[in-house]
């Protein structure tokens, strides 16, 4: 069973498996793309800068969720995430998250499906999220720690599609973002 989209945002074109592996692999040849984010007037913002604050080591607090996101996706860095954002494989993603110690904590780790669901601005999109507080948001999707059990094997996890917001399945070798979590308070 291949897993498709779930339905975008008004005005986006849905997405096939087969279109998003072509712009994966020519992504990876060139450079990671950056777009211009799209919030139609009257959509209702779920994440506003508000209910974000960022400390000075680039570690960003959720109000509503209580948890702690690095700012910057894995390979960026600084207060406008420079860099280009590393794309690793889900067991790759796993290791960065267990050996990371940005801030001073030792307890990072790859969000769950529903943490990484709490990201999304879905009042927005490309990318569905909220760029004040994660800037130099990559267009490729962040994997989460949770596995994919619509495959046959447990060769599948899930990821959110960071242009629409989206979560799917796909298989665990494929190379997509990582932004790490730690727990609430």
């Amino acid at each position: 069973m291949i897993p498709t989209f779930r339905k975008a945002p008004s005005g986006f074109p849905m997405k096939r498996r087969a279109q998003v592996s072509i712009l994966l692999a020519s992504t990876f040849a060139v450079a990671q793309i950056h777009a211009q984010q799209v919030c139609p007037s009257g959509n209702r913002l779920v994440a506003p800068d508000n209910r974000y604050s960022v400390d000075v080591d680039g570690v960003v607090r959720d109000s509503q969720t209580r948890l702690f996101w690095k700012q910057c996706s894995e390979g960026q860095s600084g207060p406008g995430c420079a860099g280009t954002a590393a794309v690793l494989n889900w067991q790759m993603a796993l290791t960065a998250a267990s050996i990371s110690s940005f801030a001073g904590f030792s307890d990072w780790r790859l969000p769950n499906r529903n943490e990484l669901l709490s990201l999304m601005e879905s009042g927005c999109f490309d990318p569905a999220i909220n760029q004040t507080r994660f800037p130099n948001t990559s267009m490729l999707p962040i994997w989460s720690s949770t596995s994919y059990v619509g495959s046959a094997s447990d060769a599948w996890a899930w990821a959110m599609d960071i242009r629409t917001g989206a979560l799917f399945g796909d298989a665990k070798n494929t190379p997509f973002n990582v932004r790490l979590v730690r727990g609430g308070d």
